[in-house]
């Protein structure tokens, strides 16, 4: 079932288009072939763009369901833990937060949200909370059908290539193989259990990581590597 993007209404009353990936819980009514619509040439590098961010982004108007959610939205969506897309529109596992969400979505839809709001959603299986962000308009932009809402997910991990880190910073291959470890969340202890090697063995490894990448501290090398090569996927 296609997920749906989308795209800006046109004299021929033109609305809604499929997307090109065909796997989504977004299809609860009926829509014309992707053949037979048409489509800008953009609409589907849009959507793998947005497919490959490490957030998620749902498009949703008032009071019904999403419009659009990215690759990242979807899965959170499909698993039903903190956040769902029903016909009623996005719902949390509170009654009040699902409340305040819709009433939010309505808000931004109407551009009347002026300073960026963040709400943190309980979930049932997740010690962490998601986190919804709605963007502030200032006043500035006109009144639309939508509102777009940027989700994160606490436990999600970074996802990097280690071919990409290698290439990057000349990482050997163990090299990149510990920088995905500590990316992760891991010390250096548990880096060498997982690695089947020593304490001294990862500490020499992270000294020439260190200096690859002109860093003095290991907080330092992470915030290099999660801005350079953990923001999308490039797989």
């Amino acid at each position: 079932m296609p997920r749906l993007l989308r795209v800006p209404a046109s004299d021929s009353g033109d609305t809604l288009a499929p997307s090109s990936r065909e796997t989504s819980a977004y299809s609860s009514r009926s829509w014309p072939d992707a053949a037979s619509e048409k489509r800008r040439p953009t609409d589907a590098a849009l959507v793998d763009a947005l497919d490959r961010t490490q957030f998620g982004v749902i498009i949703a108007a008032p009071f019904s369901r999403p419009a659009f959610a990215n690759l990242y939205a979807q899965r959170l969506l499909d698993s039903g833990d903190g956040l769902l897309a029903t016909d009623g529109g996005l719902e949390a596992i509170r009654a009040a937060d699902t409340r305040l969400l819709r009433d939010l979505i309505a808000r931004g839809a109407s551009r009347l949200v002026t300073t960026a709001v963040t709400l943190q959603l309980p979930r049932n299986f997740s010690v962490r909370p998601l986190i919804v962000y709605l963007p502030g308009h200032g006043g500035a932009a006109k009144a639309s059908d939508c509102a777009t809402l940027f989700v994160c997910d606490p436990h999600h991990e970074p996802l990097a290539d280690p071919s990409i880190l290698s290439r990057l910073f000349g990482f050997t291959r163990a090299e990149a193989t510990l920088a995905l470890h500590l990316m992760r969340g891991a010390t250096v202890e548990e880096a060498a259990t997982a690695l089947f090697v020593s304490h001294h063995t990862v500490r020499t490894h992270l000294k020439r990581m260190l200096l690859k990448t002109d860093t003095c501290r290991q907080a330092e090398l992470l915030r290099l590597l999660l801005t350079c090569s953990a923001q999308v996927r490039l797989d």
